[in-house]
C-alpha cells in the first residue's frame, strides 16, 4: 500500500527532514553550527551557544531523547551533562 500526503501537508513534512547532521563534543566558545534543533540522547544538562548571541544558555534536566528546536551555533561544555548530542540543520 501506498500512502500519499495531501499537498498542504507536503511543505510541513519537508521542513521536518534536516539535511545536516553533525555529532557534537562540548567545548566552550566553540561555533561549530549554525544549526536548526539538537538532539540529545542521553539525559542531562544542556548549555547552548544561541545563534546570535554572546550569551550562554542552560537547559537543565532534559530528558534522553529529546529533540530541542532551538537555533545553535554550539554546545559549551561548562554546565553541559547530557550526552550523544547531534545539532540537526
Amino acid at each position: 500500500m501506498v500512502y500519499a500526503l495531501p499537498a498542504n501537508q507536503m511543505g510541513a513534512k519537508i521542513a521536518e527532514v534536516y539535511q545536516t547532521q553533525v555529532a557534537i563534543t562540548p567545548a566552550d566558545n566553540a561555533a561549530i553550527g549554525p544549526f536548526v534543533a539538537l538532539w540529545v540522547g542521553g539525559a542531562g544538562n544542556v548549555t547552548l551557544c544561541p545563534r546570535n548571541s554572546t550569551t550562554p544558555v542552560l537547559y537543565t534536566a532534559i530528558p534522553a531523547g529529546t529533540l530541542l528546536r532551538v537555533a545553535l551555533q554550539g554546545v559549551n561544555a561548562t554546565g553541559t551533562t547530557a550526552t550523544s548530542l547531534v545539532g540537526l540543520g
